[in-house]
């Protein structure tokens, strides 16, 4: 799965996303993201998701977000 959100907003704003259209099981989730002060600025993360799990995204004036999601073992 991958998860793409861009904003047009001249400010700062939050979207919650819900993962609740995922199949069962765990996903590993690899996240690229606004970071930091300046405007072109990202992080990229490792983390692991759900499926029903709510993230809260918050993206800068401009901003984005990006995830690619693979499922993982059950651990």
């Amino acid at each position: 799965w991958w998860i793409g959100v861009i904003s047009g907003a001249d400010s700062a704003v939050r979207y919650k996303l819900d993962l609740s259209l995922l199949p069962e099981g765990p996903y590993k989730a690899t996240v690229v993201a606004d970071a930091g002060r300046r405007p072109h600025e990202m992080d990229t993360k490792h983390t692991t998701v759900r499926s029903g799990q709510t993230l809260d995204l918050q993206l800068k004036a401009g901003g984005g977000y990006i995830a690619r999601l693979r499922p993982a073992p059950d651990g």
